[in-house]
């Protein structure tokens, strides 16, 4: 796995994006930390979670595989949070508006073990950042 800093959001062009890239499989996945956009491209799983093949009497390689491509262009906004211990933080995209209800939730329900939270959105042409913590 691959991990690269330094790509310009196309969404917020205030952000910074983060590429994650293996490989090995060829999936790849672009992610402003500021808005939340998100591009990238996945292999096609069935339900199972299996890879499906393009031709099954082929072995699995890179060109007897579907890859799906994804882009979440204007999602709601970016959410992190930091525990008081353990000290991993973590960070992911709020598609809806709906998800962002659901993790303001879930951090009043843990706030006491919490260090930090917050949500960070693009709106008129600027980041505004939500302390929740």
């Amino acid at each position: 796995m691959t991990v690269e800093n330094g790509c310009e959001c196309p969404r917020c062009i205030i952000g910074e994006c983060t590429i994650t890239v293996n490989p090995r499989t060829g999936e790849e996945d672009v992610l402003c930390q500021s808005c939340g956009y998100q591009k990238g491209v996945n292999i096609r799983r069935d339900e199972k979670g299996e890879i499906i093949l393009k031709d099954s009497t082929k072995p699995l390689e890179k060109d007897n595989i579907y890859y799906d491509k994804y882009e979440v262009q204007a999602p709601y906004g970016m959410a992190s949070y930091m525990p008081k211990i353990g000290g991993i933080g973590h960070m992911f995209p709020l598609r809806t508006f709906e998800n962002y209800l659901e993790f303001k939730e879930s951090i009043e329900k843990s706030k006491d073990d919490l260090q930090q939270a917050k949500v960070s959105r693009f709106t008129e042409e600027k980041i505004e950042v939500e302390i929740l913590v």
